[in-house]
């Protein structure tokens, strides 16, 4: 099955990635900073080379096509996209400025969108040796990723209990923009989009503010939707449930923050959040 060919060309990727960024975080790596104001590093840049490798083969094809943050001359037009039935979309390094800094949250990412909706995705923390992955009908928290201890947890709908030692995962936008209830539960900053999405899945954590790019979210949105989670826009509550194009401005940037929660939540975590 093609699947399984898939998800075999992803474990590669995010496993060999993990080795590259582990093999390089304790030296000072170069970087440059971005149009966009981000840093990115040789490391990166070399994780981005991977990724073509292993997909070179399913990229000859007009049926696949890719999307990589570190690739700034890939450009398709809105038809190229909805025509084509399955988009890869690789963040070669989630948490830079983390990983710059010798702060070990960070993570390698790789999503395969099927006809504009989420399907498959791996999201790897090589630090600590833990990976999300989803199958396309059923995803997993893994312990002890690409070892012989590896332990596979279903991801599934999770009642949260919330109280003062409960904590909602935020980025540094957030605390630009907005003031937070502090007698509601903690909140915490990891500097990591993808460790932000998916630790809720596992309870560590009741959801997550969200502002940033498609390659930020496309491989934990494939994973979340196991556990009952989605992205709702701060504004409307409106659910990110499909590629729409007008969700999106400025080259993939999401049009306007959003808030990962169940959809009992969103509500109760909207109110706690207030504009400055």
């Amino acid at each position: 099955m093609y699947i399984d060919i898939f998800i075999e060309k992803m474990k590669d990727f995010v496993y060999e990635g993990g080795k590259l960024a582990l093999n390089n975080i304790s030296s000072k790596c170069n970087y440059f900073i971005k149009s966009d104001n981000t840093a990115v590093t040789e490391v990166d840049k070399k994780i981005s080379s991977l990724a073509k490798e292993k997909l070179k083969n399913f990229l000859k094809t007009s049926d696949h096509l890719l999307i990589d943050e570190e690739d700034e001359n890939i450009c398709y037009t809105k038809k190229d996209i909805e025509n084509a039935p399955y988009l890869w979309v690789i963040d070669p390094l989630d948490g830079t400025v983390n990983y710059l800094n010798n702060i070990p949250i960070f993570g390698i990412s790789i999503a395969l969108l099927k006809e504009l909706k989420p399907w498959l995705g791996i999201v790897y923390f090589p630090i600590f040796r833990e990976a999300f992955i989803s199958f396309g009908d059923k995803a997993f928290f893994i312990k002890g990723a690409f070892s012989k201890k590896e332990i596979l947890n279903p991801i599934n709908p999770i009642e949260y209990k919330i109280d003062n030692n409960s904590i909602f995962l935020s980025n540094y936008v957030f605390h630009k923009k907005y003031k937070w209830d502090h007698s509601f539960c903690k909140i915490l900053s990891l500097g990591c989009a993808t460790i932000s999405l998916c630790w809720p899945t596992i309870d560590r954590g009741i959801g997550a503010f969200f502002s940033a790019k498609l390659w930020d979210f496309a491989a934990a949105w494939s994973i979340f939707r196991f556990a009952n989670l989605g992205l709702y826009f701060y504004s409307n509550g409106e659910k990110i449930d499909i590629l729409n194009f007008d969700f999106f401005k400025d080259g993939w940037r999401i049009r306007e923050d959003c808030i990962l929660s169940t959809e009992k939540l969103f509500y109760i975590l909207k109110d706690k959040i207030k504009k400055q």
